[in-house]
């Protein structure tokens, strides 16, 4: 065939790239839409499954599933606290407790674990709220156990940068007053590292050591020239 006869190749008008994206955003949201859908489907048959608690502890294999399903829906994976949980007043305390605290070192060591093991108080609160709407507990009762699993050893504590507990530690780290002058200053919504420097009167030199040792723990993150806390409220 010759050059005359090949037919010319079109080019794509911005019409049709437009109604091309178009379509392409519509396919996400269905997409995202059939999630949704199916998270609420999975969250409804756990609530329905976990009502039989002689099946629960009799079936290892059933447990597993149930384990995986709750996962899946974004929810905590502890199978067995589908219905609505609190407090008891009288009797189950200690079941209570030992319950939170499971839940909470599941929320520390793996929903939030690109936190680095260092989370603000509030960001584990309002994650703990969001995952688990069952549970109808409040800020203190949450404080009050990871008290509990400080004296015990099973954390190494908590961070002050206030005048309050504003950091709880999921895993040792190596942390001095330098660090923690740095996460007032994060905490305060100041992310640019020129600022920090200037709130704590360090050389930016000193900001991006500090910085990048902290990094390499995984609990901070630098983009150019801003650093970002994972397990500060608001972030990611």
């Amino acid at each position: 065939m010759s050059e005359k006869e090949r037919p010319r190749r079109r080019i794509p008008t911005e019409a049709w790239k437009k109604a091309l994206e178009s379509f392409e955003e519509e396919l996400r949201e269905i997409e995202e839409k059939g999630k949704e859908e199916r998270k609420k489907t999975l969250v409804q048959g756990v609530k329905q499954l976990e009502k039989e608690k002689d099946v629960l502890k009799s079936s290892r294999v059933v447990t597993e599933r149930l384990s995986e399903a709750r996962r899946e829906a974004g929810i905590s994976s502890a199978v067995g606290t589908a219905g609505k949980i609190k407090r008891p007043r009288m009797f189950g305390k200690k079941e209570f407790e030992a319950l939170l605290e499971r839940e909470l070192l599941l929320v520390g060591n793996e929903e939030l674990k690109q936190a680095g093991g260092l989370i603000s108080i509030k960001k584990l609160y309002e994650h703990f709220k969001e995952t688990r709407p069952n549970w109808k507990i409040k800020e203190k009762e949450i404080l009050n156990a990871l008290s509990r699993m400080e004296n015990a050893g099973v954390i190494p504590g908590f961070i002050t940068v206030s005048e309050k507990k504003d950091f709880v530690l999921f895993r040792p780290l190596e942390l001095d007053n330098s660090v923690q002058q740095l996460l007032k200053a994060a905490s305060g919504g100041i992310t640019e590292l020129k600022q920090i420097a200037v709130l704590l009167d360090w050389s930016e030199e000193n900001v991006l050591e500090l910085a990048k040792m902290l990094e390499k723990q995984g609990i901070c993150i630098i983009e150019e020239d801003n650093i970002f806390f994972p397990g500060m409220a608001g972030m990611a």
